[in-house]
């Protein structure tokens, strides 16, 4: 869509700047416009921009080696009066070269350019991989990895991932090639391509599941894995892991075993699962509830192998009954929920609806 930006004639010149915050990787872009810029004939309103209209005033761009900007970069745009913003989504790339691009109708556009400095070496190393068990269902989806170093993008990297069986051999293209990065590009979720999982789906009827039970593996990240500031892998990175049977069952609250703390202590509640959950998830979607119905204040942790959980109250216990409350979208190793299980037969019954809270009581 054509943007049309109508401006007052006496407006003062724009200036432009990229603002480093206390990391010099995160910057906020700032241009300042006439207090009576408008947009398709309309005054700005204060507030969140959205990308098509920022874009079309201001942008932030990659240089290659010939100095040549590439497409903006995405981020969130924002106006108050006088003034435009721009906050890329990730952090920038050190070594690399930026260029800020404010554009005006009549006017010659104004460009900055920043480089973030590049720190001294440091190789990114494999921090943790889960699951961490040694022993996997052969339906597993996911992998979650673990650097110490904020991570380079781009979908080669799923060329340098590999899983390699007993004979030497590299499993067949087995990855969902959709990066899932956190926020800081530290962890990334690595997918086992569901139709190499799931029965009767074509990929895995041509091709073959990834995963044999009975079958020793190994998922192997290579050297050449490179860190955002370039630097590769300090060494490669292997976990050994057998396939056992696959799991087609839900993960029931119900079935688990608590342990409650002694009434007027702090010692902890602990879990029982009886099987490896998803560690993202059983992280974050267990929680405590006070006798009062209220999240109780405390610290939570998984058991070794993701085997079970432990909640420490940062107030003695109450000898009163509290809920351990649990997300329906919690899952295990084979993406099965409380809810339903991952591969479901939409011809049989729909299965009762899970207990999704329990009750316990710590005793004196």
């Amino acid at each position: 869509m054509p943007i049309c930006l109508l401006l007052l004639l006496l407006a003062a010149p724009p200036e432009l700047a990229v603002l480093a915050q206390d990391d010099p990787a995160q910057v906020i872009v700032q241009g300042r416009l006439p207090a009576s810029t408008r947009l398709d004939g309309q005054p700005l309103a204060k507030g969140p921009v959205t990308a098509e209209q920022g874009e079309g005033l201001l942008t932030l761009s990659v240089l290659d080696e010939q100095s040549r900007p590439g497409p903006p970069m995405f981020g969130a745009y924002a106006w108050s009066p006088g003034r435009l913003t721009f906050t890329p989504r990730r952090p920038l790339t050190p070594g690399m070269r930026y260029v800020a691009r404010l554009s005006l109708p009549g006017e010659s556009p104004v460009e900055v350019q920043y480089a973030v400095p590049r720190p001294p070496d440091r190789p990114p190393q494999v921090v943790a991989i889960y699951p961490s068990g040694d022993k996997l269902p052969a339906n597993l989806l996911k992998f979650y990895l673990e650097f110490s170093e904020s991570m380079r993008e781009g979908r080669e990297i799923f060329d340098q991932i590999h899983l390699i069986d007993a004979r030497g051999q590299q499993v067949e293209d087995p990855w969902r090639r959709k990066e899932l990065w956190t926020p800081d590009g530290k962890r990334l979720t690595l997918w086992i391509h569901p139709g190499r999982v799931k029965r009767g789906v074509n990929l895995r009827e041509e091709i073959g599941p990834a995963l044999e039970p009975g079958q020793r593996y190994t998922l192997q990240i290579d050297a050449g894995l490179a860190s955002a500031a370039g630097s590769d892998l300090a060494q490669p990175y292997h976990k050994t892991f057998t396939a056992i049977e696959p799991d087609y069952d839900r993960p029931l609250p119900i079935q688990w075993r608590l342990h409650p703390g002694a009434a007027g202590g702090r010692e902890p509640l602990t879990i029982e699962f009886g099987e490896p959950l998803d560690w993202s998830l059983a992280g974050r979607l267990i929680t405590v509830q006070s006798p009062t119905g209220q999240p109780l204040a405390g610290r939570s942790e998984l058991l070794p192998q993701e085997t079970g959980w432990r909640f420490t109250p940062s107030e003695p216990w109450q000898a009163a009954r509290h809920t351990l409350a649990v997300d329906g979208l919690l899952e295990d190793l084979a993406g099965n929920t409380p809810l339903r299980a991952f591969e479901t037969d939409l011809s049989l019954p729909a299965l009762a609806l899970p207990q999704l809270e329990r009750e316990f009581q710590p005793e004196p």
